[in-house]
């Protein structure tokens, strides 16, 4: 939106003035973003300096926790077909996750602490999007797609009918 006083003028001076409050803006917010950046990298590299000192058993249950992202994405792409197939009736089969992780907790935990508890939660994701998958032939199109993600390569897919 134009300042007031900009509308007063010639259009060319007015676009010309507009292009620099333009300039100005992007100007600005990129020194802000600079700024932002600049305070992150900082607090970045003291939380990091002090995760790696005083956190650093926690490096493994990282290590193993991050491949439950693999599974939450391929759940959430899972859900999106499900709306657009009409299939909200199977939204609860995911729900197996769940009972897989209390299970398998109780198993690991006592053994392993918390790096049990992070490949327990890593298995009941990809029971929750894969194998969730696999228990209704009206998603084993989707379930075709999931593995091919997590194989790409060398992975015989036929192709998913419309």
């Amino acid at each position: 939106m134009k300042p007031g006083w900009l509308r007063v003028l010639p259009p060319s001076l007015q676009a010309r003035l507009e292009g620099r409050l333009n300039l100005q803006k992007i100007l600005v917010n990129t020194g802000w973003l600079f700024g932002d950046r600049i305070l992150r990298l900082g607090v970045g590299l003291v939380v990091g300096i002090w995760v790696t000192r005083h956190l650093a058993a926690a490096g493994s249950i990282l290590a193993v926790h991050i491949w439950a992202a693999v599974f939450v994405f391929l759940g959430v792409a899972q859900s999106s077909w499900d709306v657009a197939e009409g299939l909200m009736r199977l939204s609860l089969l995911p729900m197996i996750g769940a009972v897989v992780n209390v299970g398998l907790n109780l198993l690991l935990l006592p053994a392993y602490g918390g790096l049990g508890a992070a490949i327990a939660t890593v298995v009941a994701y990809a029971c929750s999007a894969c194998l969730a998958s696999a228990l209704s032939r009206k998603t084993h199109a989707v379930l075709r797609l999931q593995l091919r993600a997590l194989f790409p390569v060398h992975y015989p897919v036929r192709r998913v009918s419309a």
